[in-house]
Formats: structure tokens, C-alpha cells, sequence
């Protein structure tokens, strides 16, 4: 049991961290908790305890909405639950048992004025998963939600430079992703990355650009696999999948602040398989 709740709190952190990098100081977030019409109430508690701990360290202003009202009536009065919230996003989460008796949890951003609610939600085998699901799955799901969204662009939408981009002007080393120590960028379109886990990968950097003056980034692994670098999978399914894994691939857009913005092409564990998956990376430039 202690092994659980340390990683249920090792997380929440990264839940909690992932949501502070999208949010500003002006952004007021209500919390709702969780409706589960068959989870154990005392693990709801805790479950909800944990999140709110988190959410309350945050770089936004969190309200405590929690109420035996919203976990007793979401279904039937959800509009009514949400009509009196003075916040500008109410977040909250639905944890329901399937009819193949699998865990179905949905994260939910409501934005109060316009009514609207994304959702991402992911089936797991048991409710414990929920929160020992891998950081990278959960750092995803998180960004999906926050990111790039018509309800909160006030919150997290940095603008697209229209400058030229070249390999030059974007040569350095940089940092953005958990596994990877660094990033370094050739003039010449050339590469290298270095996984933390003591793997190099070469890659090649090439530029699209379009009418409107916005540029694609793309870096493309370069070479033959290596299970090392597909770090969201554990060591077996990892040298199992790399003998026939396309290439690793980022695909980024340029943002005004500097840093790279966009998505990675990679392999994710899911329910023991290697699958394909689009996860949503910033890379930010040192030097």
C-alpha cells in the first residue's frame, strides 16, 4: 500500500507540474473533484485529496468546489452545478466502470462562459492504474486539454512567429523532454540527441515554408533503431518494438518566445502493446 500511494503522489506532482507550465497567474481554475457512480468512496477521497493538494501549489487561482452535491447529481443537474461557479474553467473528473468491467476515467476543462467541455479519457484495467499511469500518457492527456483550445487561448496560446526560420538560426543545443539530457542542432541540418539514458540518436532538422510566412521544423531520427530510445516503453516491449518502429519524429512550429512547439512521433505503451502516438513536446533553446 505504501508503494502505491507514493507513486499515486509521484503522479500527482507531474499532473500538477504539467498543468503549471500552461497556466498564468490570471487564470482562476474551479475544482469539482471527481463523479464516480462505482469507485469506492474512500478511495474517491483520497483520490481527490491528492489532485487538490497539487492543484493548490499551482501557478493559478484554485478554488476548492468540491461538494456531495456534484458527486450525488452530476448526471441529472450538471448545468445547474456548474451556473453558480464564478471561476473561468471549472475542472473536474468522471471515473466509470465499463461494461467490460475496465476503468474508463475522463479529465474534463469546462470553460463557465461559453458552456463548452473538453474531455480526454483512457480505459485502464484497474482503478489503481489510474494513478500510476506513465507520466509521459498523463503529460499528454493534460496538454491535449490545455493546449491550443478555442475556450482557453487566454490561458495558453503563444503566438506563431512569421520570421524566417532557417537551420542556422535555429543551431544550438536545447532541452524539453523528460528522457532526453540534450538537443543539438547543426547549421547544416545535422544532428544529435542524448537520452538520459546514455543513447545517441542523429537526426536531421529540414524547414517547410508556407504562404503565410509560418515555417515547419521537422526532425527525423536518423539511422537504425535503438530500444533506448523509445523510453516510454519498459526494456522488453522496447526491444521487442524497435525491430520495426518507423523512425522517431518531431514535427515543431516556431513560437515568439523562442521555443519549439509541437509534436512527437513515437511509440507509447498502452495495455502492454506498443502503439503509435502523437505527444505534445516544447523544446526551449540554451544557447
Amino acid at each position: 500500500m505504501k508503494i502505491f500511494i507514493k507513486k499515486a503522489i509521484f503522479t500527482i506532482l507531474f499532473f500538477a507540474t504539467c498543468l503549471c507550465m500552461f497556466g498564468q497567474q490570471n487564470a482562476s481554475v474551479a475544482f469539482f473533484g471527481i463523479y464516480s457512480p462505482d469507485a469506492d468512496k474512500n478511495m474517491l477521497s483520497m483520490t481527490e485529496d491528492l489532485y487538490f493538494k497539487q492543484l493548490s501549489d499551482m501557478n493559478l487561482s484554485i478554488k476548492d468546489n468540491r461538494s456531495d452535491s456534484f458527486s450525488e447529481n452530476y448526471d441529472s443537474k450538471k448545468e445547474a452545478l456548474f451556473s453558480e461557479c464564478e471561476e473561468t474553467f471549472a475542472f473536474f473528473i468522471i471515473i466509470k466502470k465499463n461494461t467490460s468491467e475496465k476503468w474508463e476515467c475522463s479529465i474534463n476543462l469546462r470553460n463557465i462562459e461559453t458552456k463548452k467541455t473538453k474531455s480526454i479519457s483512457k480505459e485502464y484495467d484497474s482503478y489503481y492504474k489510474i494513478l500510476m499511469d506513465s507520466k509521459t500518457n498523463l503529460k499528454a492527456s493534460i496538454k491535449s486539454l490545455f493546449d491550443e483550445t478555442e475556450e482557453n487561448q487566454t490561458i495558453v496560446k503563444k503566438s506563431v512567429s512569421t520570421k524566417s526560420v532557417t537551420t542556422e538560426s535555429i543551431a544550438g543545443t536545447w532541452t524539453g523532454e523528460d528522457a532526453i539530457a540534450k538537443i543539438v542542432i547543426m547549421r547544416g541540418g545535422r544532428g544529435f540527441v542524448v537520452f538520459k539514458n546514455g543513447a545517441t540518436m542523429n537526426i536531421s532538422v529540414s524547414i517547410t515554408a508556407f504562404e503565410n510566412n509560418s515555417n515547419t521544423i521537422n526532425v527525423k531520427q536518423n539511422g537504425s533503431n535503438n530500444a533506448s530510445f523509445f523510453t516510454d516503453l519498459n526494456r522488453k516491449l522496447a526491444l521487442e518494438s524497435a525491430v520495426t518502429a518507423k523512425p522517431i519524429e518531431w514535427n515543431f512550429l516556431l513560437q515568439n518566445d523562442g521555443t519549439l512547439k509541437g509534436e512527437k512521433s513515437t511509440l507509447i505503451e498502452k495495455n502492454g502493446t506498443a502503439e503509435n502516438a502523437l505527444i505534445p513536446v516544447i523544446w526551449t533553446k540554451n544557447n
